[in-house]
């Protein structure tokens, strides 16, 4: 019987036959899957190219170059649309790496390829001889259904919910409001998809129409990088995000810090406390609308020596960073970069080292405000062929933006002046990782992001070696291992976003760096301040830090005079509000007869302190939140559970049963660590302390576990003073009289 050939077969077999004569031509060795059998893909109706791993599957259309990824369990899928998509020329495929050619007269070729043990599908185009990267442009669709939702690095992080309508737009640092880690995670049912960009300028555009499904863009001249874990539970997704950050932020680790920094073991636990010294206005400033240079003393250094007695000697603050703002010539942003030596009016140069001889002498970080962003057109000493922009945004009136690659000419040079009168142990940059990263390509040293950020960083460790721990404004993921500390990342209302707080890089970088609230939010008294700072020292704001064992910033009142001087009959207005902020409780404690600003910063010093000093190197392996206001937060290393701390919130409504008794509502707590615990509780070891509860924190003193431990020191805040400190123990409970005791068992 004779059989026919159709057209369809004849084309493969020909096709076959140019397969084997390009094999023999290549002496037999061709590429894991040839361009040839690519071009059969795609014309003879073979399956999608395909490549995977335990954790995803990637599946290429030889049609249309468009990829999608399956999530291993749960099944959830991530399919991505390229705004401009070009015809597609050929594919090859290996084993965990697919290559894409387009028909482009550029040649764009793509790779599709599987990392870091199959958890990561890196995506990457480049165009052959391009003198920079093609911009990468796709959206995917997030149904608008619960429990989806994104997770945006801004601030600490933003949650959005899928079904949230609206149009955002988020660059990666491009100052508050900007996207402070290059990714965004998104969960969907059970599965975190977490896509990582690898270029300082991407660009993410979220958007959502009613009764449609939720749309992120992106677009990027990097590299990306798609995460997938399994999440049931937000704080789940944003460990993804925890798993990715050593690819977008090597760093050394706080251990492998502390070896070569010693002097950053005073770091964990410390207060931060801010004292504005003077303020100046030029004439021209645009903040300046009466158009007279204005100069106004806050406090002299004599006043920071007085603070630093009552602040260690009296409330016991022994762990502390002390830093001075507005203590250079004029004040406060006025005269940068020339800001030595310091002005008489607030004691002048000597007066600057007896105040940092005194916070060191107590054992402090004593730090330096200072600013190498910005140059006042004024300057004497500045040469603007060192500049890259001009502006009048601050107190000094018109100034430079200072190129990043001279900021350490300036710096270097204050530094050798400041060092001739006394050595500071901690230096602070501000705006350095506040502001977007400039670019000046135009310059004579052009400034590219990255430059910026290398400079940035190398002006950090410079200052490093010279002083010691650094810290500056708001903070940037790619600061991390060169500065120490950022000012302004836990301030939710600096950073304008959408959705509700959630701590994404508390999750990703609780670890590498200490966080503060912003210089313009204070622990402080409820009302006004007669200043620029508010005041946050509510209940949700000290619990708030407590979830995150982190302790708070600190900005003293205005004079004239120190609040502990004032008579306590003035503060009865406080005294109701602690009905509302147990916190400022000292009844039957240590606060009482004590003033209430003195009661606020004992109170929560003797919490968060030894709290975040044990938490500080740990990572936040989990964050949850119910229904009933309970919040947990547990820390630990992810391989000793048995050193790991937890924390335990409840700002529901009613008690909240634990195994030790009973915590109190609406502001009840319980901290716990092997050495450590503290709490507000209605009843603790069969000891009832009624419906408003008493505070309590117990810890080691020679390092053994509470419930082995020989020595452990108890305070007491507020409430009946008797406790039972262990578990299980028929004797009767001890008193603590005067607020604190050391029991020896």
């Amino acid at each position: 019987m004779h059989h026919s050939t159709t057209p369809r077969r004849a084309l493969l077999v020909a096709s076959l036959l140019i397969l084997a004569s390009a094999v023999a031509a290549s002496g037999g060795e061709p590429e894991p899957t040839s361009q040839h059998l690519g071009w059969l893909r795609r014309h003879l109706g073979f399956p999608s190219c395909t490549i995977e791993s335990t954790s995803m599957v990637v599946s290429v259309s030889p049609r249309t170059g468009e990829y999608q990824v399956t999530s291993g369990h749960p099944h959830e899928t991530f399919a991505p649309t390229s705004r401009h998509r070009p015809p597609l020329r050929d594919v090859a495929v290996a084993p965990d790496r697919i290559d894409l050619w387009f028909a482009t007269p550029d040649a764009l070729h793509c790779t599709l390829a599987l990392i870091e043990g199959g958890t990561t599908l890196e995506r990457r185009c480049d165009v052959p001889h391009a003198t920079q990267p093609s911009v990468l442009a796709a959206s995917f669709l997030l149904p608008a259904t619960a429990p989806n939702a994104l997770l945006l690095p801004v601030g600490d992080g933003r949650r959005l919910d899928a079904a949230a309508t609206g149009r955002w737009t988020f660059g990666v640092n491009r100052g508050p409001g900007g996207l402070v880690m290059p990714m965004i995670a998104a969960r969907q049912n059970g599965t975190a998809w977490v896509l990582s960009f690898g270029d300082l300028d991407a660009e993410v555009v979220v958007h959502r129409a009613p009764r449609h499904d939720f749309t992120a863009l992106y677009r990027t001249r990097g590299a990306t990088y798609l995460s997938v874990c399994p999440a049931t539970t937000d704080d789940a997704a944003a460990r993804c995000a925890a798993l990715a950050r050593a690819r977008r932020a090597p760093s050394p680790s706080w251990t492998e810090r502390l070896s070569d920094r010693p002097n950053l073991a005073r770091l964990p636990g410390a207060l931060l406390t801010k004292v504005f010294l003077e303020h100046g206005f030029a004439a021209d400033a645009v903040n300046n609308h009466d158009g007279h240079e204005v100069h106004a003393v806050t406090r002299t250094f004599g006043e920071v020596v007085e603070l630093v007695r009552h602040l260690h000697d009296d409330l016991g603050i022994d762990r502390n960073l002390l830093e001075l703002a507005g203590w250079g010539r004029g004040g406060y942003d006025f005269a940068h970069p020339d800001v030595w030596p310091p002005d008489d009016a607030i004691d002048g140069a000597a007066g600057l080292a007896r105040a940092v001889r005194a916070g060191e002498q107590a054992g402090w970080l004593v730090a330096l405000h200072d600013n190498y962003d910005m140059a006042v057109k004024r300057s004497r000493t500045f040469d603007p062929a060192d500049a890259i922009g001009e502006a009048n945004l601050w107190a000094g009136g018109p100034h430079w933006q200072i190129h990043p690659e001279r900021q350490w000419k300036y710096a270097e040079r204050n530094l050798d002046a400041v060092d001739r009168a006394v050595q500071p142990n901690a230096y602070f940059l501000d705006a350095t990782t506040a502001l977007p990263l400039p670019e000046a390509p135009s310059h004579a040293v052009p400034v590219t992001r990255a430059s910026a950020v290398a400079a940035y960083r190398d002006l950090a460790q410079q200052v490093a070696a010279r002083t010691g721990p650094v810290g500056s404004e708001d903070g940037q993921e790619w600061a991390l291992g060169a500065f120490d500390w950022f000012e302004g990342m836990l301030s939710d209302g600096r950073f304008e976003a959408p959705g509700e707080p959630f701590p994404l890089f508390e999750i990703a970088h609780h670890g590498d760096v200490a966080l503060f609230w912003h210089q313009s939010e204070t622990l402080g008294l409820p009302g006004a301040r007669g200043d620029w700072a508010k005041s946050r020292g509510s209940g949700d704001d000290v619990l708030t830090l407590l979830s995150f064992a982190r302790t708070p910033l600190f900005t003293p009142p205005p004079g004239p005079g120190w609040w502990w001087n004032e008579p306590l009959g003035a503060n009865v207005r406080t005294a109701e509000a602690a009905i509302e902020n147990p916190f400022l409780r000292g009844d039957g404690g240590w606060g009482e007869g004590r003033h209430p600003l003195d009661i606020l910063i004992k109170n929560t010093y003797e919490i968060l302190s030894p709290l975040d000093t044990l938490a500080f190197s740990l990572r936040m392996l989990s964050y949850q939140k119910d229904e009933h206001g309970v919040v947990r937060t547990l820390f630990g290393d992810g391989v000793h559970p048995t050193a790991d701390v937890e924390v335990l919130v409840n700002r529901g409504a009613q008690p909240l049963s634990v195994p030790e008794g009973e915590l109190a509502a609406h502001a009840g707590f319980v901290a716990r660590a092997p050495t450590f615990v503290a709490f507000l509780a209605t009843r603790w070891n069969g000891v009832d302390y009624g419906p408003a509860g008493a505070l309590f924190t117990m810890r080691s003193l020679d390092g053994a576990p509470l419930a082995e431990a020989h020595k452990i020191r108890v305070w007491h805040g507020f409430g009946p003073a008797q406790i039972r400190i262990r578990a299980g123990d028929d004797s009767p409970p001890i008193g603590v009289p005067g607020g604190e005791r050391v029991v020896v068992q």
